[in-house]
């Protein structure tokens, strides 16, 4: 029996197989990576805002993410995969959209539409922009107009919005574009949106705390400020980066 022949026919079939064997283990690295991209993430975050303009025909906001849990909120995200971080601002701009009710229990059901916008900055570089994510809003602003429930002083009246006068979300968040840092973020439906806050209302002396909140919806001029807690919640996925394997 011709050994020297026998040997390289093993060694051809050894490297066959041990070239086979590669392109398997390529072919389930890839499909492992893109199975975890594609994997459907949840996550809660949170951010304090504050009103830059508010009134009766809309708002504009001010956020700082990257913020802790807020204490009101039972994020349900397990686990939770947070994407915004302290670098990470917003604006949300605002226009009401219909007819505010007010109901027996003096509650203001005031519907709105808007935008959001979240820019993160780069951490060594805070000037600059690393990612945005821009999405439309559509939701109802809910506030607790009843007078026995506010903190009233000689100069203001305070009042309470949001997830402390009612449950639900305040708002969906279709997201629309996403860029940068935030590129390969792919959101999985609407996002939640919840809010509590308080707006500071300028107090008439000549009419009774009741009459001056009611009149605060048809006079602008009447509100001084708000400022409120946010949680933002939902699901995404992330597309792998070009080129990646």
């Amino acid at each position: 029996m011709n050994t020297t022949f026998s040997t390289q026919i093993v060694r051809r079939i050894l490297w066959r197989f041990a070239a086979q064997s590669a392109v398997v283990l390529v072919a389930v690295a890839s499909l492992t990576s893109k199975a975890a991209a594609d994997q459907v993430k949840s996550f809660c975050e949170y951010a304090s805002a504050t009103a830059l303009q508010l009134t009766a025909g809309g708002a504009v906001w001010s956020q700082q993410w990257g913020l802790p849990s807020w204490s009101w909120y039972d994020c349900q995200a397990s686990p939770n995969i947070g994407f915004l971080n302290e670098y990470v601002t917003g604006r949300q701009e605002t226009v009401t959209s219909g007819t505010p009710v007010v109901d027996p229990n003096l509650l203001l059901f005031l519907p709105f539409q808007g935008t959001l916008t979240l820019t993160a900055y780069d951490e060594d570089n805070p000037e600059q922009v690393s990612g945005r994510i821009a999405g439309a809003m559509s939701g109802t602003f809910v506030a607790d107009l009843n007078a026995a429930h506010a903190t009233i002083t000689d100069s203001t009246i305070t009042i309470a919005f949001g997830q402390s006068v009612h449950s639900g979300p305040d708002a969906l968040i279709q997201v629309t574009q996403t860029t940068g840092t935030f590129q390969s973020l792919h959101a999985s439906g609407d996002w939640d949106w919840r809010v509590s806050g308080t707006v500071t209302i300028a107090r008439v002396a000549t009419l009774d705390p009741q009459t001056n909140l009611l009149g605060a919806l048809r006079n602008s001029a009447l509100l001084l400020g708000a400022s409120e807690e946010v949680v933002l919640s939902g699901q995404y996925t992330r597309s792998q980066p070009a080129g990646a394997q």
